[in-house]
């Protein structure tokens, strides 16, 4: 190091000393000595303290290591701000009084120890002693190394003890961390499915788990120590070792799949292996390291899992194709019956031949064909990607009273309570795909719920859109929540007997709208108390 500049320093100059002052330090327990009414305890004034005393006090306010002083036949307490920087909290201040008194929980092992010294004994020391400790409010566990001495004038007899303290809690913690990583590091190694093991540059085993001694069904005390070619039969002991050889002169991975034949066994097991170099600390390659799984079960099953794939995907493909050749095959008929209604229609207008309730009676179920229609196109349509969403800044709070406006001129009879915001509530939404949830929640109120107020409640957020449709009709059972959503569902259809419980499309329908804008729909529901409904969509997409 090169030497440094002179400087000028100043030196602040320490308050003067009252008269009598023996004091030396001016630290905060240097302060407390001063300030302390030893008058109350059998030291007395600390201005009338020996100088034995005196010369004690100062060689422990003047230690930089924590340090208590036990004085007097009561050995009242003293210590300095090393101690004091412990930060240890206690329900009694120890200053100034009575050891005994402030260690009593503790007296049965520091009594002894006390005696031990003050009868003239030799110092002791205890290394790294647990305490629960509590600091800031939270008791925790500390180490300590206590080192007790006598004090004593010349030949006489001990009148102190002189107590060091050294905290080791941080030492000790780092200890055990690294006992429980190693143990912890074992008990990976051992329980673990995949083969581990390690060998050093000569390939003999030096570390192996309980699934590599399996697989080779020997122990491993007996693996430890012996070469590769000791373990496998020749031709794979060969295979191993040159792969082996490889990474030691390379420093490369190797990852493989590997046909092998342990020790005793004729059936070949398929295993995936990667292997690594091991490195010291200066980079240097000391051995070789491994994970192997023994994946013969895998293999066997991905044939049978790549089987049940294409079925079901086939599976799908039939369904979806199902669904859309289906809907067009009923659309053909019902459309000829819909022209064959109308005619009758304009019968009715010219002769009266025909009543108009008998066509009414014709016009009920064609519309229900309709719907129903309507619903396997749509299933199709999600199922197979053909959906595309038309968005347009929408103001939700008109889209709901306007479908709340057409449901009532279907059911006029029904009482609907709606509740929006004051304030327009714009989202980009496809309005006509959006009329389609709602309608077809409110029919499902009319349906299952047949009396009773049926609610839609509107609530937005500035990122989101919350549309809820409650009634107070039978609900459903919470068995039959599950999968609610699905196609062909029909959680509450036992419910109602007049025909219109439908195919059970309608809210798949709606799941896969709500899941197109990006949003989710659920439902809550008791027995007896009715459902709600809710459909949440972002105000604007991702």
């Amino acid at each position: 190091m090169q030497p440094q500049a002179a400087t000028t320093t100043t030196t602040e100059k320490k308050p003067e000393r009252a008269r009598g002052d023996w004091l030396v330090a001016d630290g905060t327990m240097g302060r407390r000595i001063r300030e302390f009414a030893w008058e109350t305890t059998s030291l007395g004034p600390w201005s009338t303290w020996s100088t034995t005393l005196q010369t004690a006090t100062n060689v422990m306010l003047a230690t930089p290591v924590p340090m208590v002083l036990l004085w007097g036949p009561e050995l009242v307490v003293m210590f300095n701000d090393a101690y004091l920087a412990l930060a240890i909290e206690r329900d009694v201040d120890p200053f100034g009084h009575p050891a005994r008194a402030v260690w009593a929980d503790r007296i049965d092992v520091a009594g002894p120890i006390y005696d031990h010294l003050l009868a003239g004994g030799a110092p002791l020391e205890f290394k790294d002693q647990h305490y629960r400790v509590r600091r800031n409010g939270v008791v925790d566990e500390a180490w300590f190394t206590l080192s007790y001495a006598a004090v004593r004038i010349a030949a006489d007899a001990p009148i102190g003890v002189m107590i060091v303290v050294h905290e080791t809690t941080r030492y000790m913690v780092a200890e055990r961390r690294l006992q429980e990583s190693q143990q912890l590091l074992r008990d990976i190694v051992d329980s673990t499915p995949a083969i581990i093991f390690a060998m050093d540059r000569q390939q003999h085993y030096m570390l192996v788990n309980d699934e590599m001694s399996a697989f080779v069904r020997q122990s491993k005390d007996e693996l430890i120590g012996k070469p590769v070619r000791a373990i496998f039969p020749p031709e794979t002991a060969e295979l191993l070792s040159r792969a082996n050889v490889e990474i030691l002169r390379t420093g490369n991975p190797v990852h493989t799949e590997t046909t092998l034949v342990p020790v005793g066994s004729e059936r070949p097991r398929t295993v995936l292996v990667t292997k690594f170099a091991i490195r010291n600390a200066g980079g240097d390659i000391t051995g070789v390291g491994g994970v192997a799984t023994d994946i013969t079960e895998r293999k066997r099953h991905e044939d049978d899992v790549r089987r049940q794939k294409a079925r079901a995907e086939e599976s799908a493909r039939m369904k979806a194709a199902f669904l859309d050749i289906a809907a067009h095959e009923l659309r053909t008929p019902i459309t000829i019956l819909s022209l064959v209604l109308q005619l009758y229609e304009d019968t009715v207008k010219d002769d009266g031949t025909i009543g108009a309730v008998e066509l009414a009676r014709l016009r009920e179920p064609v519309d229900r064909l309709s719907r129903l229609v309507v619903e396997l196109l749509n299933v199709a349509r999600l199922e197979r990607g053909m959906v595309v969403l038309q968005r347009r800044p929408t103001d939700v709070r008109t889209l709901v009273d306007t479908v709340v406006a057409e449901f009532r001129l279907l059911a006029p009879a029904r009482d609907v309570r709606v509740t929006t915001p004051d304030e327009p509530v714009v989202a980009d939404v496809d309005p006509v795909r959006l009329n389609q949830v709602i309608a077809n929640l409110l029919d499902n109120a009319r349906k299952y719920a047949p009396a009773g107020p049926i609610e839609v409640h509107l609530d937005a957020t500035p990122t989101s859109v919350r549309i809820a449709v409650v009634d107070h009709g039978p609900g459903i059972a919470a068995g039959s929540l599950d999968g609610l959503f699905e196609a062909f569902s029909r959680g509450h259809a036992d419910l109602v007997d007049d025909g219109t419980s439908g195919l059970g499309l309608g809210l798949s329908v709606c799941k896969g709208i709500v899941e197109l804008h990006g949003g989710h729909i659920d439902v809550v529901s008791e027995v007896g108390l009715g459902c709600r409904f809710t459909v949440e969509l972002p105000r604007h997409p991702a």
